[in-house]
């Protein structure tokens, strides 16, 4: 059952906010430390250097030293820019210096990045290493970067390019993998346990690209040249992949090198991470994420030795900071290779890829026939000439063909109104992504780890473009998308849509959350399905909504609404005032921005301010901005219109509200019937709608008790069998009124007994306006149950005492009682403690509640109305129904 609060919160609020946390950069012109190396960045799980506890390392070694280098930014324009280079150094000197790490003093570690790491830098810091490493010390050399082979000579000597290296003549200035060797050996005589860590493979158009210069480097690399750990990015005939994917911006080897040696790698648990761990972890995860790329990591050495000590608190700390999903699937740069390759080609094969990669850049995906992506990629795939770039091809289109949607969902999940309204709202534009994640599911293939979440995102685009909309119950595209991978949030807050507010649609919310912890929306909607039976909780949620986002108006304004539903009116007021103060800051800072949802949030605080012209001014406004697509605009303006009595308006906006939203289902809002009935005493037009509802609720049987006795009894069963403890006896109650006009006495009896059962359950509800002692009181009174009926309404008074609803509720009970100078009396009380009407379109709780109307045409109520509420004396004094 929902009341009009559901729908109108629905079309207002948005889906999706949480952003990923990403680590700072380091600014230009670094501070550095007093050993002349920058002041490395504080990120999550990582204290800063200066208070860093020193602990030890465990019994593995004496002493550690490292120098670490890594270098983005090259002197020489001719050597092609690396983009994140220098963050993987920093965060490999980062673990360590990290109290969860090795806990290494400054005095211990050189970082050279950029510009410090040139040649010279590069030979003073490593024979530092040299001289102050001693027998059972270990020493770590991490190199980020590029390697190449020096082209003029034949013995292709290979070098590790540094900041200041020459583009061509590397004999010249780069540092040579000769002196390395000499290094590695001299530390290995001198019983000091050496770990070497290179990513040097990156994509770039280098001086031994002719003679596959950055392979030839990383096989040298790769040979053991005496005792030494070797921990290698890729396979010589590999490239090492960066992209913005990993943390923000790293290499894919940097990143999970990261993780494993936190923690993430100790399989077994034993709180040590060892070089067969470490392999496995980085086989598994760097190899996965690069599919279709291939990069396969090198771990040479004993497979036993220790590389890390593990603590377990501050390992799951980072765990529940990061997360240890797979990174999403995205593009990454490797136009060196492209180039590389594509050199070797001939001339149409290379124009060929330049009007598929064209074709990418222009967003000409899968369409227009024979000139898309797609159509081009068919044709290089055939070509066996291509095999060198097909898993680049491949992996270039599928990430082109996921990113449009899964930019959409990460701006729903950041709650972009902009956005939600196009996604959720207007049904945007996206007939042509479920193809395109089908596709590109499809070219990656069942075994990619992308594989299932691309299935999953294809299905709820495909579910979102089929314009059934979330009330309808054509929710088996999102069972099956949970098939595929159930673990996204998105999907979980539709299903809750689908239910609504229920434990089975709270269900579905709480699973969102525990997804999405940070997600805005989420907990506004869990929050949401509190509203009609533990308004306190309610709170609780959109205050942890607030929590996470101070500005987030849907919060605010649920927050008034539900301490209106425990009787604080001026907390209430308080929120809903601060919700209008942020949006009209909003308004003025930022007006090219406000969107239609903008527009609703401020016309629901006033409106509960009772300011409804001013709440309909800006409802136009977002009818403007929308172009008539927002179909919560017009769910609005009913609410509006009605209570400024223009109830012609009101049916009209409920029509278009329909047209707009392509529902199937009939409920209120889309619904006329109420208006029709309660304000236009059209019958005719009001039977008409009601008998094309396929839902049932209170209002329509309270108005079919005055059209047709016997469907309100039908109605009114049928409704019991689902309905929330907020509606039961209401509707127990107009079965028992419906039976007893129908004369079925006993049938009467029986409902009114199920009141009365219900009542003693929940005696006062949350919900002021229809609480269980009214309708349990009546259902006595019918019963010719004396002493209940007293002791109801005494046990009402002593709760409530002198609560402006509990006087406008006994006058109710007094209508329908035979005491009429008891219900006149108990209004006016109500009108003297502040009572006021809820809005009209609710019915009940107005003052068109269709229980006065034994009273309604009394000289006595008239005289009351008019009096207090003069605005709605014309309505208020007739009987819905009566001509």
């Amino acid at each position: 059952m929902k009341t009009n609060t559901f729908l109108t919160f629905f079309l207002l609020l948005p889906l999706i906010g949480f952003a990923q946390n990403q680590k700072p950069a380091l600014p230009a012109g670094k501070p550095t430390s007093p050993v002349g190396r920058p002041t490395l960045p504080v990120s999550k799980g990582v204290s800063p250097i200066a208070n860093t506890p020193r602990i030890s390392s465990g019994p593995i070694a004496k002493n550690t030293y490292a120098v670490v280098v890594g270098i983005s930014d090259y002197q020489d324009k001719d050597i092609p820019d690396l983009r994140f280079a220098d963050k993987d150094a920093e965060a490999f000197a980062n673990w360590l210096h990290a109290p969860e790490g090795l806990a290494l003093p400054d005095s211990s570690i050189r970082l050279l990045v950029n510009r410090q790491a040139t040649t010279a830098q590069m030979i003073v810091n490593l024979d530092w290493l040299i001289e102050t490493s001693k027998p059972g010390d270990r020493a770590f050399i991490y190199f980020s970067g590029h390697g190449d082979v020096e082209r003029v000579t034949k013995f292709n000597l290979g070098y590790l390019l540094s900041y200041d290296s020459p583009p061509a003549v590397y004999g010249a200035g780069a540092f040579s993998l000769q002196y390395l060797q000499a290094i590695l050996s001299t530390l290995s005589e001198n019983n000091v346990q050496v770990f070497m860590i290179t990513d040097a493979c990156r994509a770039g158009k280098l001086a031994g690209n002719g003679i596959n210069g950055t392979q030839v480097t990383a096989k040298q690399l790769s040979q053991q040249f005496a005792n030494e750990i070797k921990i290698l990015s890729c396979q010589p005939d590999e490239f090492s992949l960066e992209g913005e994917q990993w943390g923000g911006g790293r290499g894919c080897f940097s990143y999970h090198l990261e993780d494993a040696l936190y923690g993430f790698a100790d399989a077994d648990h034993n709180q040590a991470v060892d070089l067969l761990e470490l392999r496995r972890y980085l086989e598994d995860r760097v190899h996965t994420e690069a599919a279709p790329e291939s990069q396969l990591p090198m771990v040479s050495g004993p497979m036993k030795t220790e590389i890390s000590a593990v603590r377990e608190t501050q390992v799951a700390v980072r765990r529940a900071t990061k997360g240890d999903r797979l990174v999403a699937f995205k593009a990454i740069e490797n136009k060196g290779m492209e180039a590389r390759q594509l050199a070797k080609m001939d001339t149409s094969l290379q124009q060929l890829y330049a009007q598929f990669s064209m074709a990418i850049d222009s967003g000409h995906l899968m369409s227009p026939a024979g000139r898309s992506a797609d159509d081009y990629f068919k044709i290089l795939l055939s070509k066996p000439e291509m095999a060198p770039l097909n898993s680049t091809m491949k992996r270039k289109l599928a990430a082109a063909l996921i990113e449009e949607g899964q930019t959409v969902i990460n701006k729903v999940m950041q709650t972009d109104l902009a956005e939600v309204e196009k996604c959720w709202v207007n049904y945007g534009d996206y007939d042509h992504l479920p193809a395109y994640f089908h596709r590109a599911a499809e070219m990656l293939g069942e075994r990619h780890y992308a594989y299932k979440n691309l299935k999953a995102t294809a299905l709820y685009f495909q579910f979102l473009t089929s314009g059934k909309g979330v009330q309808d119950k054509s929710s088996g595209l999102l069972h099956e998308a949970l098939s595929f991978d159930s673990s996204l949030a998105i999907i979980y807050l539709v299903l809750g849509n689908e239910y609504g507010d229920n434990e089975e649609g709270r269900a579905f919310y709480q699973k969102a959350a525990e997804l999405a912890p940070n997600w805005v929306t989420i907990h506004n909607w869990v929050g949401y399905t509190y509203l009609n039976s533990e308004p306190g909780k309610g709170i609780f949620h959109h205050k942890r909504a607030l929590s996470i986002d101070p500005n987030n108006v849907e919060a605010l304004i649920m927050i008034g609404w539900n301490y209106v539903a425990i009787g604080q009116p001026d907390s209430a007021r308080m929120f809903q005032k601060v919700a209008i103060e942020k949006l009209d800051q909003k308004f003025q800072l930022y007006p090219n921005s406000i969107t239609a949802t903008d527009c609703i949030s401020v016309s629901q605080a006033l409106r509960e301010l009772k300011e409804f012209e001013k709440a309909k001014e800006y409802l136009l406004l977002g009818e403007k901005i929308s172009k008539g697509r927002h179909g919560g605009v017009y769910g609005n303006l009913v609410l509006v219109y009605t209570d400024l009595l223009e109830f012609e308006n009101a049916v009209k906006a409920c029509n278009t509200m329909f047209d707009v939203n392509r529902s199937k289902s009939r409920n209120w809002s889309g619904n006329p019937g109420h208006i029709y009935f309660n304000y236009l005493y059209d019958n005719a037009s009001a039977i008409q709608h009601y008998e094309r509802t396929k839902t049932v609720e209170t209002n329509q049987v309270q108005a079919w008790f005055s059209l047709d006795k016997k469907k309100c009894l039908a109605a009114a069963k049928k409704a019991m069998l689902d309905s929330v403890a907020s509606d039961f006896c209401l509707l127990a109650f107009y079965a028992g009124e419906s039976a007893d006009a129908l004369g079925m006495k006993d049938s009467a009896n029986h409902f009114f007994k199920l009141v009365m059962e219900r009542a003693e359950i929940t005696l006062i509800r949350n919900d002021v306006s229809m609480p269980d002692y009214l309708f349990a009181a009546i259902a006595s009174e019918r019963l010719g149950l004396k002493k209940e009926f007293r002791d109801l309404i005494k046990k009402a008074k002593d709760k409530l005492k002198d609560d402006a609803w509990l006087y406008f509720n006994l006058a109710r009970i007094f209508a329908n009682s035979r005491l009429p100078a008891a219900a006149t009396e108990s209004l006016e009380k109500a009108f003297l403690l502040g009572w006021q009407p809820n809005l009209l379109v609710d019915i009940h709780g107005t003052l068109c509640d269709l229980l006065l109307n034994p009273v309604r045409e009394t000289e006595a109520y008239k005289k009351l109305v008019r009096k207090h509420f003069p605005k709605y004396y014309d309505i208020a004094t007739r009987i819905p129904g009566n001509k």
